[in-house]
């Protein structure tokens, strides 16, 4: 085994495939309440960040007005509380990923660019949450992924060397903030790509 002591996890595309869920959330609030519909482009943009960061771009861009901005983070927050529970499920796979992980006397920690309260519903409902130890929020820190801040925040929270973490994400930003902190970082394709299996071959070629 290596002299890996922790992994920090993304959350949405990596421990629950939600990435669709905040699409589609963002995208019932933004058309009920300022008739726009976002086209690949944005939403390409868009990846990752976010929501709060994700309205400013659409209020610098003239594409909605400031006044709104508010009204739409908060029935976009409602619409995807009512996805998650129409949605989330428990994942199997990911609890045996903790379990060995706890097995292996390592820590666990979730940092993502969800709000808390969206994180920790959607690891509950996956049976998740009781396996992470530590959850960093975009509430948590003022710079969100791409930035380092979150990944840092967990890694003085737990004690670590940024050369002891394994990092795992699935988007650009998320890789590029893992990367600043100097950590070892497994990228995945989604969340159906990360299980205990793909998990310990990473750590065991290090």
């Amino acid at each position: 085994m290596t002299d890996v002591r922790a992994v920090l996890f993304d959350c949405d595309g990596t421990l629950v495939e939600a990435r669709a869920w905040h699409r589609d959330a963002l995208s019932h609030a933004l058309k009920q309440i300022c008739g726009i519909t976002l086209d690949e482009k944005r939403t390409a943009e868009f990846e990752a960040l976010p929501t709060r960061d994700k309205l400013k771009l659409l209020v610098d861009s003239g594409d909605m007005h400031s006044d709104v901005a508010g009204k739409v983070w908060e029935l976009k927050q409602k619409f995807t509380i009512d996805i998650i529970e129409a949605n989330a499920a428990l994942d199997p796979s990911k609890v045996m990923m903790h379990q060995w992980l706890e097995s292996q006397g390592m820590r666990i920690a979730c940092v993502t660019n969800c709000i808390r309260e969206t994180a920790e519903m959607m690891l509950e409902k996956t049976g998740q949450l009781e396996h992470i130890e530590l959850l960093v929020s975009n509430q948590d820190v003022t710079h969100a992924k791409p930035c380092a801040e979150g990944y840092v925040v967990a890694m003085v929270k737990l004690g670590v060397m940024p050369c002891e973490c394994v990092v795992v994400e699935d988007s650009d930003k998320g890789v590029t903030a893992g990367l600043a902190t100097g950590a070892h970082v497994m990228k995945v394709r989604d969340a159906e790509a990360l299980d205990a299996t793909s998990l310990k071959r990473f750590i065991r070629a290090l």
